[in-house]
């Protein structure tokens, strides 16, 4: 639970993806919650402390996101995503 208030760290994930973005009844995205609306991503993955919580385009076929499911389940590098997101460039170095 949020010490602030009594709302879990999934449930107030849940409502920031409703806030960001549209859905259909089954809770897959259908597009960009502005007023100008716009399309949604393929995936959008909330992370709490509670783990991650995928929402998937209402366009994907059900073999990838149970596919895509089972691969959100593994650990997220989120500062390796970050570097990534803004084009920099990293190296992965490896161990023997």
């Amino acid at each position: 639970m949020c010490p602030i208030s009594n709302i879990a760290p999934s449930e107030l994930m849940e409502i920031q993806a409703q806030t960001l973005y549209t859905m259909n009844t089954q809770q897959r995205l259908t597009g960009i919650n502005e007023p100008e609306g716009g399309h949604a991503p393929a995936l959008f993955i909330g992370v709490s402390s509670a783990g991650p919580l995928p929402y998937y385009h209402e366009q994907l076929p059900l073999e990838l996101v149970h596919q895509m499911g089972h691969d959100v389940k593994l650990a997220i590098d989120i500062p390796k995503l970050e570097l990534i997101q803004f084009g920099m460039d990293f190296s992965i170095t490896t161990t023997s």
